[in-house]
């Protein structure tokens, strides 16, 4: 990865463009984000948005028609937030599936004894607070 940016370094390239399918592109995004300090233009394109190659689509007659329409001015990059502002969206992302697959264990921590005809709602609000807490560790 560190070679690619060296390439583009190397080969004076302040314009990248690449199609954003799917999540593939992130990482190849990232690469050359910091390159000539941040003085280069990245552009991630709807592949909808560009008319595709007649023939036999291949990657590189992809990337040739991709830099054709680059070097004519004729694409338009998606928005893309900074790298900091990514960062914090994924791991907000990755909190929020925590907090729902812990909700789902709760959730099913609740409902074992109620299948089985125990309703401890009834004696206490919350199995998981202090005197839940308290009944478990009589159990055991």
């Amino acid at each position: 990865m560190i070679a690619l940016r060296d390439w583009i370094v190397a080969q004076n390239c302040h314009h990248i463009a690449m199609e954003s399918t799917g999540i593939y592109w992130m990482p190849i995004y990232e690469i050359p984000e910091d390159a000539f300090s941040g003085d280069i233009t990245l552009l991630a394109v709807n592949a909808r948005h560009m008319k595709n190659v007649p023939g036999k689509k291949t990657g590189m007659r992809d990337s040739e028609w991709i830099s054709t329409l680059l070097r004519a001015g004729l694409l338009n990059g998606s928005s893309i937030p900074e790298k900091r502002i990514r960062e914090f969206r994924d791991l907000n992302r990755y909190r929020k599936s925590v907090i729902r697959d812990i909700t789902s264990q709760k959730n099913r921590v609740e409902k074992f004894p109620q299948s089985s005809g125990f309703q401890l709602p009834s004696f206490i609000s919350d199995i998981f607070g202090a005197s839940g807490r308290m009944i478990h560790t009589l159990v055991i």
